[in-house]
C-alpha cells in the first residue's frame, strides 16, 4: 500500500519531501510508544474438541512482569461470546503467562492443562495464541543463553507449540529438567537453577515420553565488580566522580540524547548495558540526558549525567554516577558531543573505543526548521537544536574510533559514512528506521565482554547479529550493517563514474522508464519523508537495465567496491532489498529543495548530485 501511495503522489508531480511530516524514533524512525504508555496483548485460544487427548472448556489466563509482579489475570470460556482477551498498557519487554485450562466452565472442576512461559512485547503489542489439545511438534525453552552471578537463582520455563505455531497445554508432570554437568549447580524439578560455584553447564528439558526437548547453555561467573549506587530506579542526585581511570581494552562511549518520544527506551538500554558489565576490559560510559514532560511518566532525574555502567542484573539501574553536566546542555550541539567524548576517552583510556550515538536520525538531510528534518541527535528542548553530517568532523576532530556506531535510524548511508570515514575504522548502522528500543546492547556487547580479544572487525559482526537476533523485533523491518572506511575512497570514486555515465546516457531511450522504475520498486527506506534508496539494488538494476552501455560497466565496478566495503550485513524478511548502505536518489522535482545543502558534504565533490539535477523521468 505504500508503494502505490507513493505512486500516486508521483503521478500527481507531488515533491512528498514539502508535503509529509517525517516519522520519528531511533533515527528517522525509531518507533516510540503507543500515546498513554503502553501497547496491546491479544490472546486467543483454539478450544479443539472433545476427542483430543486434553480438553478444556474454560481458561484463566494470568500476565507478570519480569519482578513476578501480577499484573492482570482473565478469565476465557468456550462458550463466551467474545473470542479473545486483551491486555492493555504493557511496555515493551519480557512477561510470563501462566495460562490454567479446567474441565468445567467458569473455571470449576479440574485443571486439565497449564501452560507457563516467556514471551515478549514490542511497541507494537504482543499476540498469544494457543490451542487445547494440540499435538506437540517442537519444544521451547527460555530463558535463552545466560551468564549469571554465582549464587543467582533462575528460572526456567518451557512450552510445546503446535504445528501451526501455537503453544499447547500440557498436563501436570509433562516436563523432565537435567543439568549436564550436575556438578556445575542445582537444578530442580521444575527447572529452577541455582549454582554455588563457577561453571559453564546445558539446562536441558524433555517433553513427556517423547523425543522432543530443547536446550539452554548457562554460564556462571563471580562478578568483577560490586554494583554501587541507589537501590532505587536510578542512582541518587549525588555524583560520585570518575569511577576508573585505569586503563581497558574496550570503552564503550554511549551519547544518550533521550530527550523526546524515545526516553521511555533509555532506561532499558542502560539495563541491558548493565547486564553485560562483569568484564572491566569492557566499560560502557554514558552521558545521558531526559527531561520532565518528554515522557508520559517523570523520569527519575531531569537534565544530563555522566554514568559509567555497572554490573547489575535487576530492573534498577545501578551504574556509578559520575557527573553532572547540568541542566541547560544542548544534545543537539556538536561541541557537546565534543566535549563528551574528549572527557571519555580522558578519563577511561582504553586499547580501543566504541563511540555510539542514540537518537533520531535521518541520514545525512539537514534540519530545516520543523520536525521532518534533521541529522542526528536531535534536542527538543532546545527548539530544532541537531548535529548536521558535516557538523560531526568538527565534533570528532583530533580522536578516532575503532567502531563509530549510529544507534538512530536511516544512518547507514553512503553520504554520511564518506562524512566521517577518517575518524572510524569501522561504522555500523542501519539503512532502515529500527524499532524504539534500537541496539540490543545485551545481545551485541556480550560477544565483546567473552572475547575481548578477537579483533575489532570479528567483533563488529555482533552488531548485525545482535539486532536479527532479537525476538521482538521480528516482524519489524531490521537492517544493520558494518562498513569498512578504508574502502569509501574507492567506493566513492566508482559511483562517480557511473553518475558521469548517467549523465552522458540520459537521453537512452530506455533512461526514464528505468529510473521511474527504480523509484517505485527498488528497496527504500522512509517512504514519505525522504529518498534513500539500497544502493547494491539500485545498481544491480541499473546494470540489468542498460546492458551493452558504460553504466552496465559502472554499475557492476559499484557493486563490486560495495562488497569490499561492507564487512557484514544483515537484514530480515521485511527488508528484502537491503544490501548495508543507501544514497539519496530524490527525482528532481524533490531534490531541488535540497541540493544547495548537499553541498555542505564531503560526498558533494562527486558528481552524483549532478545526476539527481538532470535524472529522467518517463
Amino acid at each position: 500500500m505504500m508503494r502505490l501511495d507513493r505512486k500516486l503522489l508521483f503521478f500527481l508531480g507531488l515533491a512528498i519531501l514539502a508535503v509529509a511530516p517525517g516519522c520519528g524514533g531511533g533515527g528517522g524512525d525509531r518507533t516510540t510508544p503507543t500515546p498513554g504508555g503502553g501497547a496491546t496483548l491479544r490472546y486467543t485460544t483454539d478450544w479443539g474438541d472433545s476427542d483430543r487427548a486434553i480438553t478444556g472448556v474454560s481458561q484463566r489466563i494470568s500476565i507478570y512482569n519480569s519482578a513476578s509482579t501480577l499484573l492482570g489475570s482473565e478469565r476465557l470460556d468456550q462458550s463466551s461470546p467474545e473470542p479473545e482477551v486483551l491486555f492493555s498498557n504493557l511496555l515493551p519487554g519480557t512477561y510470563r503467562a501462566y495460562i490454567e485450562l479446567f474441565s468445567g466452565p467458569n473455571q470449576t472442576g479440574t485443571r486439565t492443562g497449564l501452560i507457563n512461559t516467556l514471551f515478549e512485547v514490542t511497541t507494537l503489542g504482543g499476540e498469544l495464541k494457543t490451542e487445547v489439545g494440540g499435538t506437540a511438534a517442537d519444544v521451547v525453552i527460555n530463558p535463552q543463553g545466560l551468564i549469571v552471578r554465582k549464587m543467582d537463582q533462575i528460572q526456567f520455563y518451557a512450552h510445546a507449540i503446535s504445528t501451526s505455531g501455537a503453544l499447547v497445554f500440557t498436563p501436570e508432570g509433562t516436563w523432565t529438567w537435567s543439568l549436564e554437568p550436575e556438578s556445575v549447580g542445582l537444578l530442580n524439578p521444575k527447572g529452577m537453577f541455582m549454582s554455588p560455584q563457577l561453571g559453564e553447564a546445558t539446562v536441558k528439558v524433555m517433553f513427556g515420553s517423547s523425543s522432543l526437548a530443547a536446550t539452554s547453555r548457562i554460564i556462571v561467573k563471580e562478578p568483577f565488580g560490586t554494583t554501587s549506587g541507589s537501590t532505587g530506579s536510578i542512582p541518587g542526585d549525588r555524583p560520585e566522580g570518575v569511577g576508573d581511570v585505569t586503563r581497558s581494552k574496550w570503552t564503550v562511549l554511549v551519547y544518550m540524547n533521550a530527550v523526546g518520544d524515545l526516553q521511555t527506551f533509555s532506561k532499558n538500554d542502560i539495563n541491558e548495558m548493565e547486564r553485560v558489565a562483569d568484564n572491566p576490559d569492557v566499560r560502557f560510559v554514558v552521558q545521558w540526558k531526559q527531561i520532565a514532560g518528554f515522557d508520559t511518566t517523570t523520569p527519575p532525574f531531569s537534565g544530563t549525567r555522566r554514568y559509567q555502567v555497572q554490573y547489575d542484573l535487576t530492573e534498577n539501574i545501578r551504574s556509578r554516577y559520575v557527573e553532572n553536566v547540568g541542566s541547560n546542555v544542548d544534545m543537539g550541539d556538536w561541541r557537546t558531543l565534543r566535549d563528551f567524548v574528549e572527557w571519555g576517552k580522558a578519563n577511561y583510556p582504553s586499547d580501543r573505543t566504541i563511540l555510539v550515538i542514540w537518537n533520531h536520525g535521518n541520514g545525512w538531510v539537514a534540519r530545516s526548521g520543523d520536525m521532518r528534518s534533521r541529522a542526528v541527535s536531535f534536542d527538543p528542548s532546545f527548539g530544532n537544536s541537531a548535529i548536521d553530517v558535516w557538523e560531526l568532523p568538527d565534533a570528532l576532530a583530533g580522536h578516532h574510533f575503532d567502531i563509530l556506531s549510529f544507534d538512530a535510524s536511516l544512518m547507514q548511508m553512503l553520504e554520511v559514512a564518506y562524512e566521517i570515514r577518517d575518524f572510524a575504522d569501522y561504522i555500523v548502522g542501519s539503512e532502515e528506521s529500527p524499532p524504539g528500543d534500537g541496539l540490543p546492547y545485551h545481545r551485541v556487547f556480550d560477544e565483546f565482554r567473552d572475547f575481548p580479544d578477537r579483533t575489532t572487525r570479528q567483533l563488529s559482526k555482533a552488531f548485525v547479529d545482535g539486532m536479527l537476533e532479537e525476538p521482538s523485533y521480528r516482524s519489524r523491518a531490521i537492517t544493520q550493517s558494518v562498513v569498512d572506511t578504508s574502502q569509501l575512497d574507492n567506493l566513492a570514486s566508482k559511483v562517480d563514474t557511473l553518475a558521469l555515465d548517467l549523465i552522458a546516457n540520459k537521453s537512452h531511450p530506455s533512461m526514464g522508464t528505468l529510473m521511474y522504475d527504480i523509484l517505485m520498486n527498488a528497496q527504500t527506506y522512509d517512504y514519505y519523508s525522504y529518498w534513500f534508496y539500497d544502493l547494491w539494488d539500485v545498481c544491480n538494476r541499473l546494470q540489468n537495465g542498460l546492458t551493452g552501455t558504460a553504466v552496465e560497466t559502472s554499475a557492476a565496478a559499484v557493486k563490486t567496491a560495495l562488497s569490499s566495503a561492507i564487512v557484514w550485513e544483515g537484514h530480515n524478511a521485511n527488508s528484502p532489498g537491503s544490501h548495508g548502505l543507501s544514497i539519496d536518489l530524490a527525482p528532481p522535482f524533490s531534490w531541488s529543495d535540497f541540493h544547495t545543502t548537499y553541498q555542505n558534504l564531503a560526498f558533494a565533490q562527486f558528481n552524483w548530485d549532478e545526476w539527481l539535477s538532470q535524472m529522467p523521468l518517463e
